[in-house]
Parts: structure tokens; C-alpha cells; sequence
């Protein structure tokens, strides 16, 4: 009987992709500041319309505007947790759409992450009538809100948008605010920053953008401008797809409910670029406390990691469980035991 793997992924999953959340907001200066060269042309040009101006205005609005805020914080989701708290919620919501932004920009602009295909090539297979099927032993939890792992799935499974994808791969958040038939392959703890093509929210509809990945900014941009909008961005329903984990709305108790049944039948955890952020810590130990005495090994990789005896104090983990540390980098990490699979 195969063995059952959960991968646990941090933001150094990412890196080199998309920043870490400490570097998102010299991004957003950086992009803004490429935005307002794009708008500098487009105003030169008579056929450019004034909504399209309006919004490009706009979209370079938001973006200095939380770069300009999260500067005085150790991260955007610590300002994301302070306007929570305060019960800021215009703000907060404005947040989430300018990462949301910045996220479909910088993964349209970029070649899907090689080390998250590779883990993809590595572990599908042929199942019934030789159709191409994700192993239903392997579940991923990750912090991250980019979609990464989803965008390599769509080249595998060979589909071009975010809902066909999270039918072939299911995920939660689902893109589609439609029952799960089964238990997600992906829970994102954080929810996915991005803007899909959905007939069940009235998130902005960007046509195919994931179907061109490695665009140009202009091309992006100017598939963005058909759909955002500078005077109702405040009306958009995307609460299902981008909710911290901290956040106490419904979408939130389910995400918990599915990270927790994951936990309770994982024998092998792959934890993979992540530091165990103090941030996080209620809901890590939430997770590691859905573990059970299924749990026999937990390999960790990451440049930096957290000590063994620190993670064993701090989520009450069982002597018995065996740590595996790998400080290199280069191709997300295969336990022996799923190698053998």
C-alpha cells in the first residue's frame, strides 16, 4: 500500500518565481512604476480611451498605495493582519486586490516555476482508461497565495483555465463556488490572489491570461484593463478565493476542516521552504495537531531551517517521528518512501 504524503509549502517554495512577502512591495513600486511608463504611451495615443486611462490610473493608485503602507511592517500580511484587527475592511479588501494584481501580473510574466512541474512529472500517473490522474495519497497544504502548483498542474493536464484545472486537480478555494466531490489534492491556508474566468462570482473576468504565460507587461496589462475597474473595484466578490487564515468567515472554517482531515491520515510530511513563522502559529498547530500516530517521518527542506527540537517543543511532536533535513534547493525534495512507490 502506497504510502501517505503530504507536502507542506512555505514561500521559499516559490522564490525565484515570485517574491517572498518581504520583497512584495518593492514589486509593487517596481511595477507601478512600469505601469506608469505603459500609461505614459497609451496617453499619447488618441484611440486610447479615458476608461482604460482611469483604470490604468488606478491600478498604479493601489499599488503605491499599499507599497507606501506595508513599508512599516515586517510583511504585506502583517498590515493585512493589523486592518483585520481594526476592522478596516475597505482597506483590507483593497489590499487583497492589488496583491491579486500583482500576482496574475508577475505569473503571466514568468514561466511556470520548474521545480513545482518537476514535482508534478514526478509523481502523476495513468490511471483508469490510461487517463492522466493526480495519486490520491499525495495532498499539499500551502501558505502561499500564489498558484503555482495549480498553473503546473494546467501544463501537465494539458487545460488552459483555473476552473478546468481544479476539476482535474481539486483544489480549495475552489475558483467556482460549487460543491468539492472529494478531498481537495490542495488546500491553499491563505486562499489564491488572482483573477479567474468564472461564471459564479463577478471577480474581473481576464480572458486567458494563464494561457500565455511569459507575456509581456503591456499585453497583460492591456488584458487587465478590459476588465478592471477603478470606480467599483469595491463590488467584487473574491472573499471565497483570498481569505487569510486568520479570517473567521465560512470559507475559512471549511479551509480548516479540509487541512485538518489531510493531517489526521499523513504518515509522511514534506515541509518545503518554510520558516514556522510565529505569525502562523495557531494555525500550524492546529494542523500539527490533527496528526496522528500515522505520522512516522517529517523531511524538511529548506536553506535555513527551524531545529528539530524547536519544532518538537513548539507543535508537540512525537519523539517517535523521524526528522530528515536537506539545506539544498535546487528541486523540491522526494522522501525515500514515495521514491520507492
Amino acid at each position: 500500500m502506497n504510502k501517505k504524503v503530504t507536502y507542506l509549502l512555505g514561500a521559499g517554495a516559490s522564490r525565484g518565481v515570485l517574491p517572498i512577502v518581504n520583497d512584495i512591495g518593492s514589486n509593487l513600486t517596481g511595477t507601478a512604476q512600469m505601469i506608469e511608463d505603459i500609461l505614459a504611451e497609451k496617453k499619447k495615443n488618441p484611440v486610447t480611451s479615458s476608461d482604460e486611462i482611469k483604470n490604468l490610473e488606478g491600478i498604479i493608485k493601489d499599488f503605491r498605495w499599499l507599497a507606501s503602507n506595508e513599508v512599516h511592517y515586517d510583511s504585506v500580511d502583517t498590515l493585512a493582519r493589523q486592518l483585520h484587527l481594526q476592522g478596516k475592511i475597505h482597506d483590507l479588501k483593497r489590499l487583497k486586490y492589488a496583491i491579486s494584481l500583482l500576482f496574475t501580473i508577475l505569473q503571466c510574466q514568468n514561466e511556470v516555476s520548474r521545480r513545482h512541474n518537476t514535482l508534478f512529472i514526478s509523481i502523476l500517473r495513468h490511471g483508469l482508461n490510461n487517463i492522466l490522474e493526480f495519486p490520491e495519497e499525495i495532498k499539499i497544504l500551502t501558505w502561499n497565495y500564489d498558484a503555482q502548483v495549480e498553473l503546473a498542474a494546467m501544463s501537465n493536464f494539458e487545460v488552459s483555465t483555473f476552473p478546468e484545472i481544479q476539476r482535474h486537480f481539486a483544489g480549495y478555494p475552489r475558483v467556482e463556488v460549487s460543491p468539492i466531490r472529494k478531498s481537495p489534492d490542495i488546500v491553499h491556508l491563505n486562499g489564491i490572489a488572482g483573477f479567474y474566468e468564472t461564471d459564479y462570482n463577478k471577480a474581473p473576468k481576464i480572458n486567458d491570461l494563464f494561457r500565455n504565460l511569459n507575456s509581456n507587461l503591456k499585453q497583460i496589462i492591456e488584458s487587465i484593463c478590459f476588465s478592471y475597474d477603478a470606480n467599483n473595484w469595491d463590488t467584487i466578490l473574491m472573499d471565497h478565493i483570498f481569505s487569510f487564515s486568520w479570517e473567521t468567515k465560512r470559507y475559512d472554517k471549511r479551509m480548516m476542516e479540509y487541512a485538518n482531515a489531510i493531517a489526521s491520515e499523513t504518515e509522511i510530511l514534506v515541509v518545503i521552504g518554510y520558516s514556522f513563522p510565529t505569525f502562523n502559529i495557531d494555525t500550524d498547530r492546529k494542523i500539527f495537531g490533527a496528526f496522528t500516530d500515522k505520522l512516522t517521518d517529517i523531511y524538511y527542506q529548506d536553506p535555513n531551517p527551524k531545529t528539530e527540537e524547536y519544532l518538537r517543543r513548539t507543535y508537540s511532536i512525537n519523539n517517535r517521528v523521524n526528522f530528515h533535513f536537506e539545506q539544498t534547493t535546487g528541486s523540491f525534495l522526494t522522501p525515500t518512501q514515495l521514491a520507492a512507490n
